[in-house]
């Protein structure tokens, strides 16, 4: 029986959700998994924080920080991939990785995060783990940091549009796997959008928008709701605040006032949900902040997405890419929300024609492709180590001479590589450059 070790990590939902999309798959076909929350496991304090609410705070309450960072990690050299402060920060958790992988004893590792697949290439430098290890990229841009693990056997990435950057920052075109952004297998259970308005008891002929982007409270929900009672035309609103408490009592307050009891407008307001697969499916086109879980889960309803403005950078890529190929909409302050549902409504054709577009990219299968491939490579690892000897100094003395030595290993950015210097001068060249990016991109992959 194949033994499947998942490591994630908790920066947002979306590394999770993917995990467990997975975990429930694999477990289905008869596989052994198990789930390590990497720094939750390994570090039950300080970095764990700082991972999950340092970023939620930085790319939410402080997005222009957050996104010079971002921006300046992302033009690093990737020569210098075992330098620097990530890998002084991931330094501490390598050993005892090590000692869950060789108490375990997996066939197949997967890393639905950069960090795991960081520390495991600085561990195969040094250690024998003979389990294939695949990592997944969780959005439509390359984060930094991913040149800092090469060292995995491949990489699954949700567009084609990704492969000049990986090829940059020093994977082989054999390692990269397009086999798209796993979700929950609900998601591809059928609902036709009358089955899912009639159990939400919602009129079939009024266009109805789900808002879905105030799960922490950082998006203000309650001023999106109220800017889709702008909209002059009759709206039914779904809203989906997650587990932010205050959000949802002030929209079910903004409800019972008469402005919104005396207009055209019907709002129904959920905290969390178990049946967002529904609402989805009951909705015409959905606001939304750009976590690529969220994206993928609307777009396997062929579902049309606003992107609220102020993003974090990876989050602006993903809106960026469904507007590159007309899937979806940017809000500006210009052309905010509720004027792009006025035109949507006056021009009811623009959501056919983005629904079409959406069925051209989307990649509704990416849970069954990425665990039949996973059920393909069957290796058989074997672990003889013992676990016992394994002390964290030795583990870290060992991985900084094997660094030392691969200094002479280090890549030739020779003409083929230099696409993503390329990409990312024209990024910068005018402030619609995103969407030559992306359209230069796509027009390479076709």
């Amino acid at each position: 029986m194949q033994k499947i070790l998942i490591f994630s990590v908790t920066a947002g939902t979306g590394h999770n959700a993917v995990a467990n999309a997975l975990k429930q798959k694999l477990t289905e076909m008869g596989k052994t998994v198990k789930i390590v929350d990497t720094f939750k496991e390994y570090d039950k304090k300080f970095k764990q924080l700082l991972v999950n609410d340092g970023y939620l705070v930085a790319s939410t309450l402080l997005p222009h920080i957050f996104n010079k960072f971002f921006e300046h990690y992302e033009k690093a050299d990737p020569n210098k991939r075992d330098m620097g402060s990530t890998q002084n920060f991931l330094k501490e958790l390598a050993p005892k990785m090590l000692k869950t992988i060789y108490s375990f004893k997996p066939d197949v590792i997967l890393c639905t995060h950069f960090y795991p697949g960081i520390i495991i290439t600085n561990l195969r430098k040094a250690f024998p783990i003979n389990a294939k290890v695949i990592s997944l990229l969780t959005d439509y841009v390359v984060h930094p940091f991913w040149e800092s693990s090469i060292g995995i056997d491949y990489i699954i990435t949700p567009s084609e549009s990704l492969t000049d950057t990986l090829i940059y920052k020093g994977f082989k075109p054999e390692q990269i796997k397009c086999l798209g952004y796993p979700i929950q297998e609900k998601f591809s259970n059928p609902i036709t959008k009358e089955e899912a308005r009639q159990k939400l008891n919602l009129n079939n002929d009024v266009l109805t928008v789900c808002v879905t982007c105030g799960g922490m409270g950082y998006a203000k929900m309650p001023e999106l709701i109220k800017k889709l009672l702008k909209v002059k035309y009759p709206l039914q609103i779904i809203s989906v605040c997650g587990k932010h408490k205050p959000s949802k009592q002030k929209i079910d307050k903004l409800i019972k006032t008469a402005k919104v009891k005396n207009s055209n407008k019907k709002v129904l307001n959920y905290g969390y949900s178990n049946e967002i697969d529904v609402l989805f499916a009951a909705a015409d086109v959905m606001v939304s902040k750009g976590g690529c879980t969220f994206i993928n889960e609307a777009m396997s309803k062929t579902l049309p997405q606003i992107f609220i403005k102020t993003l974090p950078l990876q989050e602006q890529y993903n809106a960026e890419y469904l507007k590159s190929n007309d899937a979806g909409f940017i809000a500006t302050k210009s052309f905010d929300i509720d004027k792009i549902i006025n035109k949507v409504c006056k021009n009811p054709d623009i959501l056919e024609t983005y629904k079409q577009n959406i069925i051209k990219i989307r990649k509704t299968n990416a849970l069954n492709d990425v665990c039949n491939f996973i059920s393909r490579l069957n290796p058989v690892a074997t672990y003889k180590e013992d676990i016992a000897e394994i002390k964290a100094y030795y583990v870290n003395k060992q991985i900084r001479l094997a660094n030392r030595k691969n200094k002479k290993n280090a890549i030739n950015i020779n003409d083929s590589y230099k696409t993503y210097k390329r990409i990312y001068n024209l990024k910068k060249s005018t402030k619609s450059s995103k969407n030559k990016l992306f359209k230069m991109m796509d027009k390479k992959v076709g």
